[in-house]
């Protein structure tokens, strides 16, 4: 062979072989081979077909690294509160992670915490093959919105891990599974049986004596046309006692509504089985004393609440009122007592019937106008539903979620959610009620609703009082249709 002829062989072969070495396996032999025997044309040739090789090696290389993800299954927890644990991954490979884990929970139940141990997750801390670290997760679950059947309700949420293993000098990925089940009170029901749990029949049988029984067992109370209940986590029953102006509760259990009965009730300790006034003031001494309107900012127990047709709780144990002939919807505080508007203005204008100048939709809350607003309902966001009856409405104040958001924006020509800010779902002031199916829900009529409340799915479903049918909004579509007549 001619020294010539040598001195490129070898620098071909070296250059090969520098190539490959980053390459790694057969690839690597295969491209050192074909700059050693046939030069640089056929390096080229080869060298294309090696790296497309090798990247699809460096993808299976990636998949090839294992992730685990140890104690991610969450104890049954009481809805309304937390579980915190810590969860453990391990690598089967030298590792570090490019990023702190992301948790897509659709119902933003799964939250992570800062490391708070040395062992903790950290990004670009390095972990050996077959080495672990750990990650605080709370699991807090929600209420699943208007439940046919009592809880328990999973949850689930996905993980997303980025790191670089350092074994094969490769950038990868991994979803893993967290799990828990919210739970609360157990309904029995005795087949064929219905009994009074609340109340009695005193209001009908002496009308001039419509209320009594507070602060003592719930079988004894009197109430005068009480319209609207709600039953939170714990079982507590939340009822608005319309004629008289008021809401009261039967306490079952749970810290909270025990102190939020202390404070609408002075001197008082909460009993299992009990009924209490927690907002509104009662007996009436004249037909004006409970009117509310304006009232904000005292202890809810000391206002006026004014003809209270809707109720509910969330999960922190707010407490929300429709002050129907207020115009407004009112939310007493769990942990001060204190009562403010939350949505509608005092203005008699608009309780009888449309007016443009105070109905005030896609803009906040508080700045609204309500014909009447009935029965309201609170999501697991926090949402605010409300069936603005007069004016044939259902709308929402929105505070979070993709699904409803969604909804708004396919009901409202693409407009954009904000928190805190008051959308029509459903109806429309002026439309023929009964009308519609098929279509938009905003371009549906609906005759006097009552009520409106939400699946998991976001899908809305309205009791249409006047039309006498209940009918449902699709979340998706947001189209409108008969559920039954």
């Amino acid at each position: 062979m001619k020294d010539g002829i040598g001195v490129g062989v070898v620098r071909r072969c070296a250059w090969g072989l520098r190539v490959g070495a980053a390459l790694r396996g057969v690839r690597a032999l295969a491209l050192a081979a074909a700059a050693c025997i046939h030069g640089a044309k056929a390096m080229r040739r080869w060298g294309m077909l090696a790296l497309a090789l090798a990247a699809l090696g460096m993808a299976a290389s990636a998949h090839a690294q294992a992730v685990t993800l140890g104690n991610a299954s969450f104890p049954l927890t009481q809805v309304g509160q937390s579980a915190t644990q810590v969860v453990t991954l391990t690598f089967s490979d030298d590792s570090s992670l490019t990023a702190l884990p992301q948790i897509d929970s659709a119902h933003g139940e799964f939250a992570l915490l800062p490391p708070a141990n040395p062992g903790g997750c950290a990004v670009n801390a390095a972990i050996a093959a077959g080495g672990s670290c750990t990650l605080s997760i709370t699991f807090t679950p929600k209420l699943p919105g208007w439940a046919s059947a009592p809880l328990p309700i999973a949850r689930s949420a996905a993980m997303l891990i980025a790191f670089y293993d350092t074994d094969k000098s490769l950038a990868g990925s991994a979803t893993l599974a967290l799990t828990g089940t919210g739970t609360g009170p157990v309904a029995v029901l005795t087949p064929g049986l219905i009994s009074d749990i609340v109340g009695n029949d005193t209001a009908v049988e002496n009308p001039a004596s419509p209320y009594g029984g507070d602060r003592g067992p719930a079988g004894g109370a009197i109430f005068n046309a009480p319209s609207a209940i709600a039953v939170d986590g714990f079982g507590n029953i939340y009822i608005a006692d319309t004629q008289n102006e008021i809401v009261r509760v039967v306490y079952k259990s749970g810290a909270v509504l025990a102190n939020l009965i202390a404070l609408e009730n002075p001197g008082t300790t909460a009993v299992a089985g009990d009924i209490y006034t927690i907002a509104g003031i009662s007996p009436k001494l004249n037909p004006y004393q409970n009117f509310g309107g304006g009232y904000d900012g005292y202890l809810a127990s000391t206002v006026g609440v004014n003809w209270p047709q809707g109720v509910a709780v969330d999960a922190a144990g707010n407490v929300y009122i429709s002050d129907t002939y207020d115009g407004s919807v009112r939310m007493i505080n769990a942990t001060t007592g204190i009562i403010n508007t939350v949505a509608g203005t005092f203005n008699s204008m608009c309780f009888a019937a449309f007016n443009s100048s105070c109905y005030g939709d896609q803009g906040p809350a508080a700045s609204a106008g309500f014909a009447k607003a009935e029965g309201i309902t609170i999501d697991g966001y926090g949402n605010l539903y409300i069936a603005d009856s007069g004016n044939g409405t259902i709308r929402v104040v929105y505070q979070g979620g993709t699904a409803l958001a969604s909804l708004i924006a396919t009901e409202n020509s693409g407009v954009t959610a904000q928190a805190g800010y008051i959308y029509t779902i459903a109806g429309g002031v002026g439309n023929t009620g009964g009308t519609g199916d098929g279509g938009l829900a905003t371009s549906a009529g609906l005759y006097l609703p009552n009520q409106a409340t939400a699946d998991s799915q976001g899908n809305i479903y309205i009791a249409d009082t006047g039309d006498n049918l209940v009918r449902r909004v699709d979340a998706v579509t947001g189209n409108i249709g008969k559920l039954r007549e």
